[in-house]
């Protein structure tokens, strides 16, 4: 069973990896202008079109350092989420504003899909955002060091018991 974990460190490593790489490079097409209200508004899309994938990455190293009781990578994923958090928030409040030029600069034919794709990646963003801040508090919450009775220096376990089903 070690061993699957290992595979899931590594498979979950690899896809947040590769649509990494997927979001830089498609960043870097073209000449990046950041101070440009249009490209932070597709650079946005871009991200969130790339989220579900990352979070099944995500998923994986969960599961992984959960099974492997690896408490110092759980910590760091929950540090690393709530500083993911803390950026899609900032990002929302950004591409809000984006969102306002963008639609004045957009003809009224436009404004209907310019809404739409505005209010499915800003929904993306809260949500996503909300998730890893949920996930960063919940780790490190569940990641602390307590004592545990009977033993002065051992930390309970992560997950102390699974529920088995009726019939199996």
């Amino acid at each position: 069973m070690r061993n699957f974990y290992y595979l899931l460190y590594l498979a979950g490593s690899l896809i947040i990896a590769d649509q990494g790489f997927e979001i830089l490079a498609s960043l870097s097409i073209g000449s990046p202008s950041p101070g440009s209200a249009t490209w932070r508004f597709g650079a946005i899309g871009v991200v969130v079109g790339r989220v579900a994938i990352l979070m099944v990455g995500d998923v994986f190293l969960y599961f992984a350092a959960i099974g492997l009781q690896h408490r110092h990578v759980l910590r760091g994923l929950g540090w690393v989420h709530l500083v993911l958090a803390a950026l899609g928030f900032v990002a929302f409040a950004v591409f809000a504003l984006d969102v306002i030029e963008v639609r004045s600069r957009t003809s009224a034919a436009m404004r209907g899909s310019v809404d739409l794709a505005a209010v499915r990646a800003g929904a993306v963003v809260l949500l996503t955002s909300g998730l890893f801040l949920w996930a960063g508090i919940a780790t490190t919450r569940q990641t602390r060091r307590t004592r545990h009775k009977g033993s002065p220096h051992e930390a309970p376990p992560l997950v102390t018991r699974f529920r088995r089903l009726r019939g199996r």
